[in-house]
């Protein structure tokens, strides 16, 4: 980092944990425009977690190999979150690219872990999802300029519009703050004021918490500081009706397109007729070392590509594909939260608690569970098993 970035920027962040990053946090509301930031610290178990929900529900399982090694092929070894020499990606267009898809990942990952925020949705696959409901989202005002990324609800019960940017901009004032803010959030901000969700019972777009998260990328020959801004205007909560309507919709979109990601697209019939249950028909109990995965539908995912796993002779795929490479991952989506979330979303225990990482046994960080989704990042000498019931 160059003198002049010393000097804006607070001490060094401290040391953290193999699994954990660091970047320079600034949030800002409208009511605080002037926000002073530190040092936020990563985890990359959360940041994996978050980039296979989203790697699902975008259909971009392309970009699995990105995240299916805790991302350690292409962060520099230190205490903040740095890429590998000038970054992933050569050339303007491939770091625009890779910008945005990590600007995502750092969204989502925030917006869920610090945020309250309990579900997202893509924009398009939302408008597909409420056409011929009582609820639409509009451009408004109509014209020019692009909406937001996501759709979503947290736990104070208010609507979520989200807006993710990702940029390799080389300013410091206008990162570091704290009276000053880069042009790429401005341009979030923007999208997510013109993204407008409409009610037939209600005179006027719902109100919204209207989230702008933009990240700038560091790499070990820029010398810049990672940094994370996020804003969130608050226009209040939505009623009890409108809350519980758009939950059941949106959470029931949200498991559909993880299923269809970890390669079940046939179970979400039967997550629909079944009533909640620990179990479901189809369904597998993972086990990965000594610890068992709540049972779910899974998928070993890798550079290989995705794999969905039914049944026990799978595990002879798994081993070859860890012959090939030994970066891979689990992911299972819990049979008790598809279908208690299809039923009632609002009546789940992780949705209505305000801790949504479920505890893990041994207190690994190569497991990370969030809103029934659980990715495992195995060791090369952990054994993985199934059970099929």
């Amino acid at each position: 980092m160059s003198n002049t970035s010393l000097q804006l920027f607070a001490s060094q962040p401290p040391l953290q944990p193999a699994t954990q990053r660091d970047v320079w946090l600034r949030r800002g509301t409208v009511s605080y425009p002037h926000a002073p930031g530190h040092w936020h610290p990563v985890s990359l178990s959360e940041l994996g977690n978050a980039a296979a929900r989203e790697t699902f529900t975008t259909s971009t399982l392309h970009f699995a190999a990105a995240w299916t090694d805790l991302f350690r092929s292409m962060i520099a070894a230190g205490p903040d979150l740095r890429w590998l020499e000038n970054g992933p990606g050569v050339g303007r267009d491939a770091r625009i690219a890779y910008s945005g898809l990590f600007g995502r990942y750092v969204a989502r990952a925030y917006l869920t872990g610090n945020e309250n925020v309990r579900v997202l949705v893509p924009l398009d696959v939302a408008k597909r999802l409420l056409d011929g409901t009582p609820y639409s989202i509009v451009k408004c005002p109509p014209g020019h300029g692009l909406e937001a990324d996501w759709i979503g609800l947290d736990g104070q019960r208010r609507l979520v519009i989200a807006e993710a940017k990702g940029s390799f901009d080389k300013a410091v004032r206008t990162w570091s703050g704290p009276d000053r803010l880069p042009d790429v959030l401005h341009t979030a901000i923007g999208q997510a004021q013109r993204t407008a969700v409409f009610a037939t019972s209600f005179a006027g777009a719902l109100p919204a918490k209207r989230w702008a998260i933009a990240s700038r990328w560091a790499n070990e020959m820029n010398g810049r500081c990672p940094t994370v801004i996020a804003w969130d205007p608050d226009e209040g909560p939505l009623d009890d009706d409108d809350y519980g309507a758009l939950a059941r919709l949106l959470h029931r979109c949200d498991v559909e397109g993880v299923l269809k990601g970890l390669g079940h697209a046939d179970a979400i019939d039967t997550v629909n007729a079944q009533p909640p249950s620990p179990r479901l028909p189809g369904d597998i109990w993972l086990r990965v070392g000594d610890r068992p995965v709540d049972p779910g539908f899974a998928a070993v995912l890798g550079p290989v590509g995705i794999h969905p796993l039914r049944r026990n002779d799978d595990l002879d795929r798994v081993r070859l594909i860890r012959e090939v490479t030994p970066n891979v991952a689990l992911a299972s989506l819990s049979s008790h939260y598809a279908s208690t979330i299809f039923r009632d979303p609002l009546a789940y225990g992780e949705w209505a608690s305000d801790e949504a990482v479920m505890p893990s046994s041994g207190g690994s960080d190569r497991f990370m569970q969030r809103a029934g989704l659980t990715i495992a990042w195995p060791t090369p000498d952990q054994d993985i098993g199934l059970t099929v019931e």
